[in-house]
This record gives structure tokens, sequence and C-alpha cells, in this order.
């Protein structure tokens, strides 16, 4: 199997720009082709910082073993919805704690008013 490192994207990448910017036969076109390609590029290196940054939201809300960061990357904003909707664990375990201290804490009350 073919292994490339992130120098090996970045030479290819470099060469397809140097290609777009030293393409002469049709200026408009090159010029053209050059925007599309680096708003394209833009676009990947956007959206691939979005979803590492989506995959953080989803460890503070508590899952461990979700992989969001293909699932973010490949379906974009629906991703990124997924992401948001996904209830938050953290806050369900600190309000079951709640519940617990305040059952407690009731029978304690009540234990305390059948003693007077």
């Amino acid at each position: 199997m073919f292994a490339f490192s992130w120098r090996d994207t970045a030479g290819i990448v470099l060469n397809g720009f140097y290609y777009l910017i030293t393409y002469q036969e049709d200026s408009a076109v090159g010029g053209t082709i050059f925007v599309y390609f680096a708003i394209l590029v833009v676009f990947v290196i956007i959206n691939y910082i979005m979803a590492l940054r989506m995959q953080d939201v989803v460890e503070k809300k508590g899952y461990t073993d979700v992989r969001v960061v293909a699932l973010c990357f490949w379906l974009g904003l629906f991703g990124y919805l997924y992401v948001i909707a996904l209830p938050d664990l953290e806050e369900h375990k600190l309000l079951k704690q709640i519940v617990v201290e305040l059952d407690k804490s009731e029978e304690n009350f009540g234990k305390a008013l059948s003693h007077d």
C-alpha cells in the first residue's frame, strides 16, 4: 500500500498550485481554475478544523468511543447538527447525583422530624 505523509500531500498541492499559476494557454481559464482550486483548498481546511473541534465537543459531552471527525468532515453541516443534537452525558450524571443527594436529605429531614 501507499503511505503518504503530510509532506507528500503538501508537495502535491503545491505542484498543483504551480501548474495553475503558470498555465498560460488561456490566462482567463487558468486564473479561474486557480481561484476555484484555492477556494476548494480553503474549504477543505476549514471543514477539517471544524471536524476536529466537533470531536472535542463530543468528548466534553461525555462520549469517549465516538469518532465524529470523519462524520463531520464528510457530512459537513449535517455532521455538526448531529453533534449538537447529542445529549450531554455529563449533565445527566450531575442531575442523577443531585436527585440522589435530595433523596438522602429528605430521608434525613424526615428522621429529624420524627425524633422531635
